[in-house]
């Protein structure tokens, strides 16, 4: 604002100058060349300096009334930006002029406005992606129970109606036939080994997933846990301490470990399972291998929808699942995920940062 004042002052006097000393060169003349006039030599300087003070007054009072009014568009933009950088977008200024700031004023109300458009569209699009998400989380249950519905009626309900069948025929058998009853015994212990096998796997499909304050290794620790007290399996875990993974893709690699353990305790008759996690410079290489009787796994690859599911989802994070399995021989799973960085490149299994399960 001062430097608006002093400017102003400076040009007064420079217009109040140039005009008296303009007139005070007329006077002179006229004096000079009729010397017979009422216009005295005193005269001719008297008038100059009485009309250099009356421009240079009025100059210096209409210049700091222009300043007044350009100082204040200047606090109303600065104030103007402010209140955008608030979150403010409804802010619009006054346009008080075609002059430069004029046209600041004239930017600052477009610029206002397209941030205001900018808002709701992000506000619309954050709206229809919870929707999305809310969508997304429904249809994911639906799937999930339609599926666990679907293992109940295809594995479970059919076991279990055999083992009512193989109960009805030993209670028939036992006592005309005991040789047949006990071979028919037999098959119930078998099948209902079997049945309680598919019902830990579609149990551990229902288990919650609670990642919130815990590493992937300790989430993944609990769980084999509570399946080693649960069944006759023994799991080895060795997992690295750092992880490269963000919260989306641990869960993903949770519930990819869960489902390829459901194959496992559905199928395999595995006793021994190893889990193996290694970290790159820019992969997380997760390894699951276990003992079972194995299958053929280039005619079942195509047909299984549990094989179907884990590829799905490790492909869902950027990732790639392969399989190798042989009948007799066990299964592994090897799957390779992207992520970010880390320093030192790949771990070694003796480094002394690795957790063992």
């Amino acid at each position: 604002m001062k430097s608006f004042h002093v400017e102003s002052i400076k040009q007064g006097w420079r217009l109040a100058r140039d005009v008296s000393i303009f007139l005070f060169a007329i006077l002179q003349l006229y004096v000079y060349f009729i010397p017979y006039t009422f216009i005295t030599i005193k005269g001719s300087i008297v008038v100059p300096i009485i009309v250099f003070i009356v421009i240079a007054t009025y100059e210096m009072i209409r210049g700091y009334r222009r300043d007044n009014h350009l100082s204040s568009r200047h606090r109303d933009l600065l104030a103007g930006f402010g209140m955008l950088q608030n979150g403010k977008y409804r802010t619009r200024l006054p346009v008080q002029g075609n002059d430069e700031l004029g046209l600041l004023e004239e930017g600052f109300n477009e610029l206002a406005e397209q941030m205001n458009v900018q808002l709701r569209t992000l506000q619309r699009l954050v709206d229809q992606n919870v929707m999305m998400i809310k969508q997304a989380e429904q249809a994911a249950m639906t799937e999930e129970r339609q599926k666990i519905a679907r293992e109940l009626h295809d594995a479970v309900s059919q076991q279990l109606f055999a083992l009512s069948m193989l109960s009805s025929a030993a209670e028939r058998t036992v006592l005309q036939n005991p040789e047949r009853a006990v071979s028919i015994i037999q098959q119930i212990s078998v099948l209902s080994v079997k049945t309680l096998n598919e019902m830990r796997a579609l149990l551990l499909h229902l288990r919650p997933m609670d990642l919130q304050n815990k590493t992937l290794f300790v989430a993944l620790s609990e769980l084999l846990e509570e399946l080693e007290t649960r069944t006759d399996v023994k799991f080895d875990l060795k997992f690295p301490e750092e992880s490269c993974l963000s919260q989306g893709s641990e869960e993903h690699v949770y519930r990819i470990v869960q489902e390829v353990l459901a194959n496992c305790l559905r199928h395999a008759e595995a006793t021994y399972v190893k889990i193996l996690a290694e970290l790159s410079s820019s992969q997380f290489v997760l390894t699951i291998r276990d003992d079972g009787r194995g299958f053929d796994s280039a005619k079942k690859k195509q047909t299984s929808y549990g094989l179907m599911t884990i590829r799905e989802r490790c492909e869902e994070i950027g990732g790639t699942a392969r399989l190798h399995s042989k009948e007799g021989e066990g299964t592994e799973w090897l799957f390779q995920i992207p992520c970010q960085p880390l320093k030192g490149g790949m771990r070694d299994e003796t480094d002394s940062n690795w957790h063992n399960g």
